[in-house]
């Protein structure tokens, strides 16, 4: 997500570290990166949230030995299918220490965004809960040629209403 991107800092400060887990990776003491560079399509602040998300390129191509999930445009004829995944490390699991999971997630809206680069879309769920630390983290499903990301969590937008019956507020996702 591009609001926990430090923009004014250099990128060579962020460390990557696959499976982390406890304070290493559990591919093996050692196995980490640092960012060589980043990207982003709104450095507003706050950004918007259909715009919320970067691209951070690592110094070393970890994914060449490990592998990488795959990305897919959400479609939204996949409307209220309990079918993601979202996965982070929110502050209130083990410090952030140890990674989260939280499955059978649905999305029921998804909202076109534009801006003088392109367009993006916002996801809205009311079955998926995050925290912070879960910015940034995978939107994911399982298809029959392997895992497939098609969002990042960035928090959320309330929407409100006067019913006192409504449901609660969407959570948002970026894709």
């Amino acid at each position: 997500a591009s609001h926990v991107v430090p923009w004014g800092a250099n990128p060579a400060m962020i460390q990557f570290t696959p499976g982390y887990f406890n304070g290493v990776s559990v591919t093996g003491v050692g196995v980490t990166s640092y960012v060589e560079a980043a990207s982003t399509y709104d450095t507003d602040s706050p950004p918007a949230p259909a715009f919320d998300f970067a691209v951070l390129k690592l110094q070393d191509r970890l994914g060449d030995s490990l592998g990488w999930l795959g990305t897919r445009t959400y479609d939204d004829d996949w409307n209220d299918q309990n079918v993601w995944t979202l996965v982070g490390y929110p502050g209130l699991v083990a410090n952030a220490e140890q990674p989260s999971f939280q499955g059978g997630i649905s999305f029921h809206d998804d909202d076109e965004d534009s801006n003088d680069f392109g367009d993006a879309m916002e996801l809205e769920t009311q079955n998926g809960d995050s925290s912070p630390g879960d910015s940034g983290g995978p939107y994911l499903a399982e298809w029959p040629d392997g895992p497939y990301i098609v969002g990042v969590d960035v928090g959320g937008e309330s929407e409100f209403s006067f019913n006192p019956f409504a449901p609660w507020p969407d959570r948002k996702s970026v894709v």
